[in-house]
């Protein structure tokens, strides 16, 4: 199913509905963010959350993508989720929401993160979200990423049990040193399921991640990021931010670009 709201050259009044940011991210910045595609991968809470904040914030294309369905036990992960919404889609669920949003369109795509490459309405993504559950699917966000020279902001929220927080990772192709968020994975591991969720936590990781990628694209392809990582202990009330190089080994950074010694 694909949303088609509209977006057509109107002007008027999209910088009016947006003229609350404007002296913050101005018109050069607004128009970025107009102009640009974000792909959001992972429609639990997280990414529900993330979709909602770019398209308050102007974005003008969003590209859902999760391939699962709504059960009971999501409806504290999916606050505008109805009783009538389980069973169904999560993507069609959150582009349901945001159906009838004027400058937007929204594309939900049920599939999985490892079939990124096959998924003809991904080419044109300006920035792309990793709001995944597994490791396998963390991996494949940042391969695709890598490989297609693609801004990427990867978000994870603690077990409850073991953490009240989260991590943002931010990857710009810009910046060759910076660590992509696959260097803080392991090939072979495995992210807790049935973890403990609280949907305050999510949502602060969730606009933590949206703010990233605001950044990114209001700001063009050149921007050079100072730090790329945020560590959020919500406990303490306390972030912690701070650069970190690529690790060497990582097989997702030396995608897209030429090892030492060799050519591509």
């Amino acid at each position: 199913m694909r949303l088609t709201n509209n977006r057509t050259g109107r002007d008027l009044g999209y910088y009016k509905a947006y003229s609350a940011q404007l002296g913050a991210l101005g018109m050069a910045g607004q128009r970025r963010l107009r102009s640009s595609t974000a792909l959001i991968v992972g429609a639990g809470r997280l990414g529900h959350d993330i979709a909602l904040t770019l398209a308050t914030s102007g974005i003008g294309r969003l590209i859902m993508l999760d391939p699962q369905r709504i059960s009971v036990s999501d409806l504290n992960r999916c606050p505008t989720a109805r009783a009538s919404d389980v069973h169904r889609w999560k993507v069609d669920t959150t582009a349901g929401l945001l159906q009838g949003r004027p400058f937007l369109e929204v594309i939900p795509i049920v599939g999985r993160a490892e079939e990124l490459a096959s998924l003809p309405d991904v080419n044109e993504t300006s920035v792309i979200v990793s709001a995944c559950n597994t490791t396998r699917a963390r991996i494949a966000v940042a391969d695709f990423a890598a490989e297609r020279q693609i801004p990427h902001v990867s978000a994870a929220v603690t077990d409850a049990r073991l953490g009240i927080g989260g991590f943002v990772v931010a990857w710009s192709p810009s910046d060759r040193d910076l660590a992509c968020p696959a260097c803080f994975l392991k090939r072979n591991g495995r992210l807790s399921r049935n973890e403990s969720l609280l949907a305050p936590v999510t949502a602060v990781v969730a606009s933590t991640s949206a703010w990233y990628v605001v950044r990114l694209l209001s700001h063009g392809r050149s921007f050079r990021l100072a730090t790329n990582c945020l560590a959020i202990d919500l406990h303490t009330f306390a972030m912690d931010s701070f650069r970190t190089v690529r690790r060497p080994d990582c097989p997702s950074c030396w995608r897209g670009r030429a090892e030492p010694g060799r050519s591509k």
